[in-house]
């Protein structure tokens, strides 16, 4: 992850070329990722190193889920002030399919086979191994499914609670 937010700021990734030809600007955000770079360009926004195991217990505080959340509509605030009307949001790292794949199957009652693919190119035994993890980690942690913040907290990720604060900001 540390290496493509590297190359995002020498503006040598695929998605700083597709933002060319849209005469967009890429910022990146660093929400948490497990080595931090010390690079102007990067929006620190750092909650922690990478979050928790979950298969082993929640992925993040109920706290921390809020701290991204709270950062991504800072980030929005910051950008409308800039004069953005008019931001799109992506992420970068490893094992970002297997925590939207986990809060997907929460939040939308669906069984995790079914929410789950090969991310960057698992094999289909990468895949089973894959749903088996999701599955645990939900059955682990026990997310509430009527409350988004329970469900982001035990299976989600950084980089999805500082989106979701992005995508909900209001307009000030």
């Amino acid at each position: 992850t540390a290496i493509v937010a590297g190359n995002v700021c020498t503006h040598e990734t695929s998605v700083c070329k597709m933002a060319d030809v849209a005469h967009a600007d890429v910022f990146p955000v660093d929400m948490g990722m497990l080595t931090a770079l010390d690079n102007p360009l990067i929006w620190n926004r750092r909650i922690a190193a990478g979050t928790q195991n979950m298969r082993r217990g929640p992925a993040m505080t109920r706290e921390q889920a809020i701290q991204g959340i709270e950062a991504g509509i800072n980030v929005a605030a910051e950008l409308a002030g800039r004069g953005y009307g008019l931001l799109a949001t992506g992420e970068m790292g490893i094992g970002n399919t297997t925590t939207s794949s986990a809060m997907g199957s929460v939040l939308l009652n669906r069984p995790v086979v079914e929410m789950t693919g090969p991310g960057a190119g698992l094999s289909r035994a990468g895949v089973l191994h894959k749903i088996q993890v999701i599955e645990q980690s939900i059955a682990q942690n026990n997310p509430d499914p009527s409350d988004p913040i329970d469900v982001l907290a035990k299976v989600g990720g950084f980089d999805i609670a500082g989106m979701t604060g992005l995508c909900t900001a209001k307009k000030r």
